[in-house]
C-alpha cells in the first residue's frame, strides 16, 4: 500500500502493518509519520525497541536474528532501521524474507530521504507497496504553505491577523522545522493567543530555506519575485552556481523534449510516464511552462544557460547569480499570440 502524509492516521486506525517504508525530505513531517506509527505499535505492546543505521557496517543478518530472538522486555518489539543514503543494499533480502514469514510480535520501521525512481523501481521496494505500508511525505509546495501555516497555528489556537500570517510566511517559507518551532514560541509570547505583525516582525528572524529543484520549478512557472528570492537565499548559503544552473538545465531540455512529444501528438501525462517524470511538482512546472512558452523561447531560454555556465566556470567576467535573475525574468515570457 503506498500512502500520503494525511492518509496515514486513517490506516493506522484500521490495523497496524508488519513493516512501514517512510520516505521524504522534509523531516519534520517524517519524524511526525514516524511517530504516529511509534504511538500506534506501543498502543499495542511493542515496547522494546532496536535501532540500527543501514551503513556499509550493517550486519543484516544480526537483524534478522533480532526478528527470531526472544524478547526480555516484552513480547513484541519494533526495529527501526535508517536508510542515510536512500538505499538499502543488501538489505532487500532481509525485506522480502521478512515480509514473507511476517509474524505478530515485531513491527519494522524503514526511515529513508525520498527514494530516487531507480530506488523506487526496484522489487523490495514493490514488495513493501504489495504486502505493508510505503509512506511517501511530498514537500508542502509554496502555494500550500500558507494554508499549512494557518492550520498549525490553530491547532496551538493562535489566530493571527492576514498580515500577520503573511510575514510569517515569507519569514519561514520553506524551513517546516523552524515554521513548527516559531508557532510554538509564538504560543508563548502570544499568552491570548492573539498574533499581530508587530509581534511577528520583532520575534520572528528570516529563516527561509529553499532547494535547486524549488528554484528550478519557480523558474518554469514563471514566478519572477520568488525565484529572486529563493535565488538570494540559495546564494547566501553558499550553493555553487553550477549546481543551480545543472537542475534549471536538466528542466529546460525536459521542457524542449516535451513540447515536441506534444507537437507529434503524444499526451503530457504519457510523455512523464515514459521519461519517467515521477515527481507531482516537477510534472506541474514543465506542464505549465510547456502551455506558457512556445518552443522558440523555451530553446533561446536554454541557450542563455551557455553564458552562464562560462560565468559560473570564471571563463567570462560575470556573475552567474545576475544572469540567473536574467534568466527567471526572461522565463516569466508568455507565448506570442498568433
Amino acid at each position: 500500500m503506498r500512502l500520503n502524509a494525511p492518509q496515514l492516521a486513517g490506516a493506522l486506525e484500521k490495523t497496524l502493518a508488519p513493516l512501514y517504508l517512510v520516505t521524504g525530505d522534509e523531516p519534520l513531517l517524517v519524524q511526525e509519520a514516524c511517530d504516529q506509527i511509534r504511538s500506534k505499535a506501543r498502543s499495542q505492546g511493542f515496547e522494546e525497541r532496536k535501532v540500527y543505521q543501514a551503513d556499509n557496517q550493517l550486519d543484516w543478518a544480526s537483524v534478522a536474528e533480532e526478528v527470531s530472538a526472544l524478547s526480555l522486555f516484552s513480547e513484541r518489539k519494533r526495529l527501526e532501521i535508517t536508510l542515510p543514503t536512500g538505499k538499502i543494499g543488501n538489505g532487500k533480502d532481509f525485506i522480502e524474507r521478512f515480509l514473507g514469514n511476517a509474524g505478530d510480535d515485531v513491527i519494522v520501521l524503514l526511515i529513508s530521504p525520498r527514494l530516487d525512481g531507480g530506488e523506487l523501481r526496484k522489487k523490495w521496494v514493490k514488495t513493501v507497496q504489495d504486502k505493508a505500508v510505503h509512506v511517501q511525505i511530498w514537500p508542502i509546495e509554496a502555494s500550500q504553505f500558507p494554508g499549512w501555516l494557518a492550520h498549525r497555528a490553530r491547532e496551538r489556537g493562535l489566530q493571527f491577523s492576514e498580515a500577520a500570517q503573511a510575514l510569517l510566511a515569507d519569514r519561514v517559507e520553506g524551513n517546516l522545522l523552524v515554521a513548527n518551532q516559531e508557532l510554538d514560541r509564538l504560543s508563548l509570547l502570544a499568552p491570548n493567543g492573539k498574533v499581530d505583525e508587530a509581534l511577528i516582525d520583532s520575534s520572528v528572524l528570516d529563516s527561509s530555506r529553499f532547494t535547486v529543484f524549488a528554484f528550478a520549478e519557480a523558474l518554469l512557472k514563471g514566478e519572477v519575485s520568488h525565484g529572486q528570492k529563493m535565488l538570494s537565499v540559495l546564494e547566501q548559503e553558499g550553493y555553487n552556481g553550477l549546481a543551480v544552473l545543472a537542475i534549471v538545465t536538466r528542466d529546460l531540455k525536459q521542457l524542449i523534449a516535451l513540447n515536441q512529444a506534444r507537437a507529434q501528438g503524444q499526451q503530457t501525462a504519457a510523455y512523464f510516464k515514459t521519461h519517467r517524470i515521477n515527481q507531482r511538482q516537477q510534472q506541474q512546472a514543465l506542464s505549465a511552462a510547456s502551455h506558457r512558452l512556445t518552443q522558440a523561447q523555451s530553446e533561446r531560454l536554454l541557450k542563455s544557460c551557455v553564458l552562464i555556465d562560462r560565468a559560473a566556470k570564471g571563463c567570462d567576467n560575470d556573475s552567474p547569480w545576475r544572469l540567473l535573475r536574467d534568466l527567471l525574468v526572461q522565463a516569466a515570457q508568455t507565448k506570442t499570440p498568433t
